[in-house]
């Protein structure tokens, strides 16, 4: 896992210049992308959703989750408190929401790579 980040972080802003390039690696992430286990991600989703991100190497979708789960976690508990509605039970039903969107995200990313592949 630490791997896959250490790659991302020492990337070359050169090599995205170059179209061919892009081309051969982003052909290259698919084919690992259709490689990989799509019971291994939904079981990675329900113990953190980081780390089914982190298995996929989906940075950029990862990103976007934890913004789009911020926003709708902080409005949600904002409401729940406001109306008295139960904390306990608000935190949970997100807690889920976010676990199935996560490993549904990732499992479809999985899905369609193997599809393009064939």
């Amino acid at each position: 896992m630490f791997n896959v980040l250490f790659k991302f972080l020492n990337k070359s802003d050169l090599a995205c210049l170059d179209t061919t390039n892009n081309q051969d690696s982003d052909k290259a992430k698919l084919r690992q992308l259709a490689q990989l286990q799509i019971s291994i991600v939904i079981g990675l989703s329900v113990i953190v959703p980081l780390f089914a991100y982190a298995y996929t190497a989906r940075w950029q979708a990862c990103l976007r989750f934890f913004i789009v789960s911020f926003l709708v976690g902080g409005c949600a508990l904002q409401v729940a408190t406001k109306e008295n509605y139960n904390l306990k039970l608000t935190k949970t039903l997100l807690s889920a929401g976010f676990i199935a969107v996560a490993a549904t995200e990732n499992s479809l990313a999985i899905s369609n790579a193997r599809k393009e592949l064939n």
